[in-house]
């Protein structure tokens, strides 16, 4: 466990040579930085509040998990030109209006599926057990682009009732499966128009898809050209636009878009296939 007080500074460096062991790390208000050294890749680390932060400062690294429990400060991950790789979910709660826990990386920074697909836990921002304060928040960004070095078909799965946004030119393939909560989306695919093959983009390049009553945002008027799939009710919420360009099936009598936001537009671009039932007279 590594401590730091309120508004100082407390860092742990791993020099060259230096494996930090077994265990799991816990990083309460504090950083803790590689400088050639490692982590035992068995370990999850933990941040809490403050601005606890883990610094791969530009070198690889491999992790059981992570998780970040925001209550104050932003705890973050930066990646910078290295590469982190984790074999376990990752987790973030938080309870901070304020500022949104993070992932980054420099260009030529990556975070690594492996051949995994990638569990993420996010619950929603919450203060004094209400979940409505900050209900178009995220809980966690993660800016980072997302591959895939072993180009194996996986992808990211979401659960929890919070939102995770996500914003890099990533090219996993395995799609985005959300299950509770949803996705805020920070960036256009590329290409975004109808149609189109999505070489890269927020969501990868593969299929999206959206378990009855998940949420989708934008932080902006982006447009996505990725196939999507529904399983019932869409919430849309925000005041910014979303364009879906790609493909879906539209299941007859079970598929409602619910735009919560007046001023909010979703718009449905791609191909849209499936039988609709008309009421008879």
């Amino acid at each position: 466990m590594v401590n730091g007080p309120q508004n100082q500074s407390t860092n742990l460096q791993i020099n060259s040579g230096g494996v930090l062991p077994a265990g799991g790390l816990t990083v309460n208000q504090s950083t803790v930085s590689l400088n050639g050294g490692v982590l035992d890749a068995s370990n999850i680390v933990t941040l809490n509040g403050g601005n606890s932060k883990l610094d791969l400062n530009g070198y690889s690294q491999s992790l059981a998990g992570l998780v970040l429990n925001n209550s104050a400060g932003q705890p973050n991950v930066t990646i910078g030109t290295g590469t982190l790789r984790l074999t376990g979910p990752i987790i973030a709660t938080s309870s901070n209006v304020g500022n949104v826990s993070y992932i980054s990386a420099s260009t030529g920074g990556a975070l690594d599926l492996n051949g995994n697909s990638l569990s993420l836990n996010v619950a929603p921002v919450t203060v004094n057990g209400n979940t409505d304060i900050a209900n178009v928040t995220p809980t966690l960004y993660i800016s980072a682009p997302i591959v895939d070095s072993q180009l194996s078909g996986v992808g990211l799965v979401k659960t929890g009732n919070g939102l995770l946004q996500l914003s890099a030119s990533s090219t996993f393939s395995g799609g985005v499966n959300v299950l509770a909560g949803g996705i805020t989306v920070g960036g256009n695919s590329n290409p975004s128009t109808v149609g189109s093959t999505v070489t890269n983009g927020p969501l990868g390049t593969g299929v999206l898809s959206m378990a009855d009553g998940t949420t989708l945002t934008s932080t902006s008027g982006y447009t996505l050209a990725n196939a999507y799939s529904l399983a019932g009710t869409l919430n849309f919420r925000g005041l910014n636009a979303l364009t879906l360009n790609g493909a879906t099936t539209l299941v007859p009598g079970a598929t409602t878009f619910n735009v919560e936001a007046p001023q909010a537009t979703l718009t449905l671009g791609g191909v849209l296939t499936g039988r609709t039932t008309r009421p008879r007279s």
